[in-house]
């Protein structure tokens, strides 16, 4: 409380405000709210020390953590941090709910997948028509020697390129 008495409470509270999709918000040794970004939490003197990231952040032996965790009260998943400031047992929490901070991620896995799915395509479209270069002068091949079997020697075949299959075909 002291340190929140020091500064204009206002400007201190603006420090946590909602300017991101990031909560962060000051607690004390024992999980009381001394600044958040919900200012009924600050007023009201809320405790959130059932909260899992604030529990870490009393109990822990270091300074400073990171961890995913289940707001109970919510029941969504969240990302947080939290650091020790040093004063009085004060710390600093952060968390993002953890849909919103792989959704960035999530819409790049789906851009990817899409995108390669696209080049797959375009790859077997390209093998395709390659490969129909290279098949129909052989089946016009196949087709002339079925019609020398059959006995008619009155072909006349006009072919096509410089491989090998031209050189067969005249």
């Amino acid at each position: 409380g002291v340190a929140v008495g020091i500064f204009n409470q206002t400007k201190f509270l603006q420090m946590f405000g909602k300017k991101s999709v990031i909560t962060s918000y000051l607690v004390d040794h024992a999980g009381n709210v001394l600044a958040h970004p919900q200012e009924s939490l600050v007023s009201t003197g809320a405790n959130l020390r059932e909260v899992p990231i604030v529990k870490a952040l009393i109990e822990s032996p270091i300074n400073n953590n990171q961890m995913a965790f289940e707001d109970p009260q919510d029941n969504q998943r969240y990302l947080g941090a939290f650091r020790q400031v040093g004063i009085g047992g004060v710390g600093v929490v952060s968390q993002v709910l953890e849909a919103k901070a792989f959704e960035t991620a999530n819409r790049v896995k789906y851009r990817s997948i899409l995108v390669a799915g696209i080049i797959l395509f375009l790859s077997f479209a390209v093998v395709y028509f390659f490969s129909t270069t290279i098949t129909r002068p052989i089946r016009v091949l196949v087709q002339l020697t079925r019609e020398i079997a059959k006995g008619n020697f009155l072909i006349k075949v006009k072919p096509k390129g410089r491989d090998e299959i031209t050189e067969l075909t005249s």
